[in-house]
């Protein structure tokens, strides 16, 4: 009997589907400027992100003392800034969308080594290219040996984001609360404190308020009255 012969013959492996390739690259570069700022947005923003809505998630600035760079989730290797290699007109094109739309938030309580750290290594272009900024500021709502080296780091820090970003739009600007409640006679008193580190912020237009940490009866109070001396949100 003949085995071989008599066997099924195999069905045939499906053929792979080719697809053609262009004969020419898409001419990106044709395209008017502002479907390409589009695209370079879209590229820019982390999968599954709205920057309106979750600002703090789309890119962090990190100040390390060993190295100072800056680090988010864009920037270097990541997919999302690869774009910047293409060449120098893209970059140029994409750079501009990334600093002048995306908001800016520094990871913690910042001091003025911290920002110029952060911001110093950007370029002047970058730099005036930022309109969105955001940062935490720690606050001893009652007086003690720590007060008045918080408050200077607080206005050091307020003094660099102004100098090294002189184009800012917007500013987010969180203060985490240290220490016990603020008794009623002295709220008065860290309204001014807290007003004379937030003075250089006074006169930008998107300036923003925010408490952070727990809130109480008293520093709701603080907080309003700040709002309001400066007429913010």
């Amino acid at each position: 009997m003949d085995f071989v012969n008599n066997a099924e013959d195999p069905k045939p492996a499906p053929k792979a589907v080719v697809q053609p390739v262009p004969a020419q690259p898409f001419p990106f570069l044709k395209l008017p400027r502002e479907i390409r700022d589009f695209i370079y947005y879209h590229a820019l923003v982390r999968p599954g992100t709205d920057p309106d809505v979750e600002p703090a998630r789309i890119c962090y600035m990190h100040h390390k003392a060993s190295s100072r760079h800056v680090s988010n989730s864009y920037w270097g290797t990541e997919k999302s800034t690869r774009l910047f290699r293409v060449n120098r007109q893209v970059y140029g094109e994409a750079s501009e969308v990334f600093y002048s739309t995306f908001p800016f938030h520094f990871p913690s309580t910042v001091d003025r080594a911290m920002v110029n750290g952060t911001l110093g290594v950007l370029n002047v272009r970058a730099r005036r290219l930022v309109r969105r900024v955001g940062f935490m500021l720690l606050f001893r709502s009652i007086p003690s040996p720590f007060t008045a080296k918080d408050d200077s780091k607080n206005e050091g820090a307020i003094e660099a984001v102004t100098e090294l970003l002189p184009n800012i739009k917007q500013v987010e600007a969180t203060i985490a609360f240290i220490g016990h409640d603020v008794p009623d006679s002295q709220i008065t008193e860290v309204v001014k404190r807290i007003l004379k580190i937030l003075a250089p912020l006074k006169d930008i237009p998107g300036l923003t308020i925010r408490g952070g940490g727990i809130e109480n009866k008293q520093r709701s109070r603080i907080l309003n009255d700040v709002r309001e001396a400066l007429t913010c949100p």
